[in-house]
């Protein structure tokens, strides 16, 4: 069904995007895709070959959800063992299974 497959894609953008205002709140700087790629470039990730500066990337990942690509991922998620506990969370399994009915059938 379509509507399963957009609560599935909707409840990964917004797993993503609680990632990504964590890792602000981890990073102590305002949750915005600016503020993001200054500290990116301040931190070096963009000498690394993370995130081209200047490119939108992070406000695609903090406004949007788009999933970052790696090796920038997975070095996230290394440095930052909080962010991999915020896409642990039961929560996004609940929001994208399909609804049950829990009413008795008429």
């Amino acid at each position: 069904m379509a509507t399963n497959i957009s609560m599935e894609r909707s409840a990964c953008q917004l797993s993503i995007k609680c990632m990504m205002h964590t890792f602000a709140d981890l990073v102590g700087c305002s949750h915005c895709g600016y503020a993001l790629d200054k500290w990116s470039q301040n931190q070096h990730v963009v000498d690394l070959g993370y995130v081209k500066e200047g490119n939108n990337k992070w406000r695609a990942y903090i406004d949007n959800g788009s999933l970052p690509r790696e090796p920038l991922f997975s070095k996230l998620l290394s440095t930052f063992p909080e962010l991999a506990e915020v896409l642990d969370n039961s929560l996004w399994l609940a929001l994208s299974a399909q609804p049950v009915s829990v009413l008795p059938p008429k």
